[in-house]
């Protein structure tokens, strides 16, 4: 059986935001402007975090790019709750 590995409410939005480069910093200040909310960072081994966000609505995600590109073409799958 898997080990669910997610700890809710243990990590605040500033601990996430520390794994980001500049750009990534930069773009996730412009689009909370907007309403965007950063839901989490990805980690992959060996591969450089993944910044999710998501729309003010919480219908919309993306990734914002290690160039802080965003991308809302991606093909993620979420688990559910």
């Amino acid at each position: 059986m898997d080990q669910d590995r997610r700890q809710a409410g243990t990590q605040g939005s500033g601990d996430r935001k520390e794994s980001l480069n500049e750009a990534q910093l930069q773009a996730l200040q412009t689009i909370e402007r907007f309403g965007w909310r950063l839901r989490f960072v990805r980690k992959p081994l060996f591969l450089e975090p993944v910044p999710v966000v998501y729309s003010p609505e919480g219908k919309a995600f993306a990734v914002i790019e290690e160039d802080g590109r965003l991308n809302t073409e991606i093909d993620v799958r979420f688990r559910e709750d």
